[in-house]
């Protein structure tokens, strides 16, 4: 039974799970400024045909050189974070990403949940959002998150599966809404169940961050998927095989057929009212 509990632990620092249970995110240290120096002089990400506002590296086209890029940077920002110091052994990075923002309105990310890619009810997935560029509220694109909202969503997020309460908390609980202060090279542990988005990058240059996913090693990817003319309101739930699978079909640049399917899984109610809602986010302050 202690080794079960020991497994659920992301984080090696109590008071950093403590943390992170209660609020859906921390902060902490990763890249120390040799680390960030270094990434920045070999790669130049604007040679990767970046023509949109936002743009993330799982959207290069070109399929060898969209893997090469992603292992390259997973490598090496490993090589010079912090993250042995920070999570159990039981836990490895599944996938890092680079994310450009240019000097636009249509660079933020609207608020939302990230699809499940591991099943929350029995694993821990964390992603990491790393800035190469100390980003605010005031100055240039950073993370909004609504804390303690993940507390409030369903396990399997996916494709067709609609989560009621972000618009409701969104319509009537901005004043939730916390604007993150995040130093250059520091890491946003957040759960992909939290309520998060990103500001528009306003300052004269692009923003440079990264994106990872970290889970247990034995952890299985999922995707997870409603069907349109389901009045059970089931989702399927599927096995990936590889994390370019999940970003293919999600894209539609594949078909389900490169999926094993696992199961059904009823999806739980998401119409909460707004004193509901508003309990939870309470609890989180």
């Amino acid at each position: 039974k202690k080794d079960t509990i020991e497994l659920k632990k992301i984080f090696i620092d109590k008071k950093h799970q403590e943390y992170f249970d209660k609020r859906g995110y921390i902060i902490l240290p990763y890249l120390d400024d040799i680390g960030l120096n270094k990434i920045k002089q070999k790669y130049t990400f604007s040679e990767y045909g970046i023509d949109k506002p936002f743009y993330i590296s799982i959207e290069i086209p070109n399929t060898d050189l969209r893997k090469k890029i992603q292992k390259e940077l997973q490598e090496d920002v490993l090589n010079y974070s912090t993250l042995s110091s920070l999570v159990p052994s039981n836990f490895k990075l599944f996938s890092t990403s680079y994310i450009s923002q240019s000097n636009e309105i249509d660079s933020g990310f609207y608020m939302h949940t990230d699809w499940s890619f591991f099943d929350q009810t029995t694993n821990h997935p964390v992603f990491m959002w790393v800035p190469m560029q100390t980003v605010n509220k005031t100055t240039n694109g950073t993370m909004v998150v609504v804390p303690g909202s993940h507390k409030i969503s369903i396990p399997y997020r996916g494709e067709n599966i609609i989560e009621h309460y972000i618009q409701k908390i969104a319509d009537n609980f901005s004043a939730y809404y916390e604007y993150l202060d995040i130093p250059a090279g520091h890491a946003v542990f957040f759960n992909p169940a939290i309520i998060h988005g990103l500001q528009p990058n306003t300052s004269s240059q692009n923003n440079i961050s990264f994106l990872s996913l970290l889970c247990e090693r034995a952890a299985d990817i999922i995707y997870c998927y409603r069907p349109r003319y389901n009045i059970f309101n089931y989702a399927k739930v599927y096995k990936v095989i590889e994390m370019d699978d999940y970003w293919y079909v999600k894209n539609k640049i594949k078909d389900k057929s490169c999926l094993k399917f696992l199961k059904w899984e009823k999806i739980p109610n998401t119409k909460l009212n707004k004193e509901q809602i508003k309990i939870i986010l309470d609890n989180a302050k």
